[in-house]
């Protein structure tokens, strides 16, 4: 289904995949520096696990 709705995203075709990254084996310092530093996009797992608000929601993993 979800191919379906980016094929009519324009420019998704040729967007390149973004890795994931699990936040257990992440530092800050690793984060900031490895990524944000370099503007390289990252899904980031498990970043909010911590939330009590993530108890109560239902998403579906990615």
């Amino acid at each position: 289904m979800l191919d379906a709705i980016l094929k009519h995203v324009p420019g998704m075709a040729a967007a390149p995949l973004v890795s994931m990254l699990d936040a257990a084996g992440l530092s800050e310092a690793e984060f900031r520096n490895t990524y944000v530093t370099h503007s390289h996009p990252r899904v980031i797992k498990g970043a909010v696990n911590h939330w009590t608000a993530t108890a109560n929601w239902a998403i579906p993993p990615i």
